[in-house]
């Protein structure tokens, strides 16, 4: 469904992806690990359209797209939830999904507000509630499904379960588990490994702006230690940030 090619990515004159391919099918889930700043939320921000590849492709359906906008990617079903979460405080949560219906209208897909507050029944009783009000669980639960109302094919997670509470993180892995029965490929950057244990199909590990492991679940589990072992022993310098 969605590919990426040998991508080479920029800060102005900084590199901050090498030559990174990485690709998710309909109903897959694929992880991505490392620690900070190895470019794992650069790599989103090359699917969502929000940095251009310098070299390499980005393709969907087998389709290369030339100079992909976000906007252009949300029309072809790529939804990006970043780790600030973006919602609009001032409007309430019931607002704030009715944008994302008015702005997504013509997409063909299942995804209405009330089946989001079916998803996340919390939501439903906060519907009257600011965006500023939210605790940091009911807000990620908005952005995730502000996003589902664009009839995604592709969830793009940002660190979708930090700082929050463990029945929080439980809730939301049990409602990522609905959407991608569904049939929604998902990329998913979490440092709390226990999340994509409990949904990745595949993971893929970054340091240095390079994938330096990858492999299915199982290739995952049978050597677990050893990913684990990768991960404690990679760099954590900076990843290059805009200027």
């Amino acid at each position: 469904m969605l590919t990426l090619e040998k991508v080479d990515a920029y800060y102005g004159a900084a590199q901050a992806l090498h030559q990174v391919t990485l690709s998710v099918r309909p109903g897959e889930v694929l992880a991505l690990a490392g620690r900070n700043g190895a470019g794992k939320s650069t790599t989103l921000k090359v699917l969502a359209g929000h940095l251009q590849a310098r070299s390499g492709s980005l393709g969907i359906d087998g389709k290369r797209l030339i100079r992909p906008t976000p906007e252009m990617l949300s029309r072809l079903g790529v939804a990006y939830i970043p780790e600030d979460r973006q919602i609009f405080p001032s409007l309430t949560v019931r607002e704030n999904l009715v944008i994302s219906t008015v702005a997504h209208a013509s997409l063909d897909g299942g995804w209405t507000i009330d089946r989001v507050f079916d998803l996340f029944p919390r939501l439903k009783e906060r519907r009257r509630a600011y965006g500023q009000e939210l605790s940091g669980g009911e807000q990620q639960m908005l952005a995730i499904g502000r996003a589902l109302l664009c009839q995604p094919r592709l969830l793009l997670l940002d660190e979708p379960t930090e700082g929050l509470a463990p029945v929080v993180v439980a809730a939301l892995v049990q409602a990522m588990k609905e959407i991608v029965a569904e049939q929604a490929g998902v990329i998913i950057v979490e440092q709390n490994f226990t999340v994509p244990e409990a949904l990745a199909t595949s993971f893929s590990v970054m340091d240095g702006g390079r994938i330096v492991w990858e492999g299915t679940k199982a290739d995952y589990l049978s050597s677990r230690q050893d990913v684990m072992a990768l991960l404690s022993g990679l760099g954590n310098g900076a990843e290059p940030q805009p200027a």
